[in-house]
C-alpha cells in the first residue's frame, strides 16, 4: 500500500524534464569512460573541479541507454528510495519499535518535503 501511495504522489515527477545541470552533465559524461569512472570512485583524492563518480556515471550509464527520455532516469532513482524507505522501516523495527511507530518514521522519511526534489529531479 505504502508502495502504490509513494507512486501516486509522485506521479507528477515523470511529466518533467532535464533541467541545465543535468544536460550539462550527460554532455560531458560522453568524454568519459566507465574505467575512469571506477578509478576516480576508489581514489581518495578530492577533485578540484567537483566531479562527483557516482552521480556523474549514472548520467553516463542512463544518457547512453536511454538518451533523453526523461521518465526513465526516475525510476531508479524511485526504486533506490522505496527500498530506503523499507530498510529504515526494518532497523526501527529492529531496534525494538513497533509496527506503528517505525511506519510512522518510514513514511516521513519517504514524503518528506525537503527531499521533494532529490525524488523528481534526477541531478540532485
Amino acid at each position: 500500500m505504502a508502495v502504490a501511495l509513494f507512486l501516486v504522489l509522485n506521479r507528477a515527477a515523470y511529466k518533467g524534464y532535464f533541467q541545465d545541470d543535468d544536460l550539462d552533465t550527460m554532455g560531458w559524461s560522453w568524454f568519459t569512460s566507465t574505467p575512469f569512472y571506477l578509478k576516480s570512485l576508489v581514489s581518495p583524492r578530492l577533485t578540484t573541479d567537483n566531479f562527483r563518480p557516482v552521480g556523474h556515471y549514472y548520467y553516463h550509464v542512463m544518457d547512453r541507454n536511454f538518451g533523453l527520455d526523461f521518465p526513465k532516469y526516475l525510476i531508479p532513482l524511485h526504486l533506490a528510495h522505496l527500498l530506503n524507505i523499507w530498510l529504515l522501516w526494518m532497523v526501527a523495527r529492529k531496534l525494538g519499535l513497533g509496527v506503528l511507530a517505525a511506519s510512522a518514521g518510514a513514511f516521513f522519511f519517504g514524503f518528506h518535503a525537503v527531499l521533494f526534489d532529490a525524488w523528481w529531479k534526477p541531478m540532485y
